[in-house]
Order: structure tokens, then C-alpha cells, then sequence
């Protein structure tokens, strides 16, 4: 690691050697009034200071960068980007949503803790079970009820309850009973569509 950092960045392939000359001799002039007993040698009250500085005194810079670097802070606060906006709103909204989906889960979900009948129904093409008691069973199958997944668990919900979850997160899974059997009746017949049974097949 005793190696310099233009040796390091050569190394690398940031910089090439005409770079590195071309830094070293712009360094070079600022170098020349340091040395011992030269022309830029102090003596007395100010020696040993470092190089004397010309032009502004050091106070004059400060005092010049101070007032930009308010107006650009004011105007960086009075305009700050869109994307930074949404960054600070977006948590809060999916955070206040989340609230309020499981607060009417908590109010309006009809599961059963103890059930012992397995409702088996399709979710995608999986088949999914969910433990329901007999009359929950019955109103699924009735059609009374159905079944909503929401963040990764199901639901039994009424239709009141499910309209206002739909309002709160459109894009949920929605199990109605029968909806399966129809859309795989549909599926079957699309699959056969080119094939017909001629009528005079003798088995």
C-alpha cells in the first residue's frame, strides 16, 4: 500500500501516463517559493507559515461562498425533486393501507380457527384447502360466500366485506364456488376444439 495513488489509479486504468505528467507539471509552479533559503524564503515574523498567499485574504473566499451556498439550499429546499416526494409519501400510503386491509380482516373475515372439513378450491393451478365447519361450507358452496387471498392467507368474506376490500386493493385473488368448475369446463373445450368425434364410431 506504499505505492502513490497516481501509481494506483495507473495501475487500474483510470489514467494514463500523459495525465499524470500533465498533473505533475501543473503541480510543479505551486511548488517553487517552499524551499529552504530560496527566493521565497521567509525570515522573521511570518516564516515557517507555509507559502504566502496572494490575491484575496482567506476570509474574503468564506464570506463569498457563504451567500451561494444559501441560495442554493433555500432553493434546493423550496423545490426538491419529484422522486424524492414519492419516496417520503409512498411508505406511508402502503403503510396506512396495510393498516386499514387488515383492520377490516380483523372486523369482517368469517374463518374458523377449529375447522374440520377441508374446502378444497383452485388458486391459479394449484389446488389450495382451507379447514371450514359445516356452515361455513355450506355458504361457500352456496355461493353466500367466498374466499379472498390477501398478503399470502385466505379469507372467508361475505360480498359487503369483499366489495370494500376490492375497493381498497383491486388486484385480489376472488374464489366464488363454481367459477373453477366453469373455467376448466371452457379450458377442456378449447383443448378439443379442432378434434370433433365423427357420430358413427361404433365402440
Amino acid at each position: 500500500m506504499s505505492r502513490s495513488l497516481q501509481d494506483q489509479l495507473l495501475a487500474v486504468g483510470l489514467v494514463t501516463e500523459e495525465q499524470i505528467e500533465e498533473a505533475r507539471r501543473k503541480e510543479t509552479p505551486s511548488r517553487k517559493g517552499r524551499g529552504e533559503g530560496g527566493k521565497g524564503a521567509k525570515t522573521g515574523k511570518g516564516a515557517g507559515r507555509g507559502p504566502a498567499r496572494r490575491g484575496k485574504p482567506p476570509g474574503a473566499r468564506a464570506k463569498a461562498r457563504r451567500p451561494r451556498d444559501a441560495r442554493e439550499r433555500t432553493t434546493e429546499e423550496k423545490t426538491p425533486t419529484a422522486a424524492a416526494e414519492k419516496r417520503r409519501g409512498a411508505p406511508l400510503d402502503k403503510k396506512r393501507l396495510r393498516q386499514r386491509v387488515r383492520a377490516l380482516l380483523e372486523k369482517r373475515a368469517l374463518n374458523v380457527d377449529n375447522g374440520e372439513i377441508p374446502y378444497n378450491f383452485v388458486r391459479g393451478k394449484r389446488v389450495k384447502r382451507l379447514y371450514v365447519d359445516e356452515g361455513l361450507r355450506a355458504r361457500l358452496v352456496g355461493g353466500e360466500l367466498v374466499i379472498a387471498e390477501v398478503y399470502g392467507l385466505h379469507h372467508i368474506l361475505d360480498e359487503a366485506a369483499l366489495a370494500e376490500l376490492l375497493g381498497l386493493l383491486p388486484e385480489t385473488f376472488v374464489h366464488r364456488h363454481g367459477d373453477d368448475a366453469g373455467e376448466a369446463a371452457a379450458e377442456a373445450a378449447d383443448d378439443y376444439e379442432g378434434f370433433e368425434v365423427p357420430d358413427d364410431i361404433v365402440w
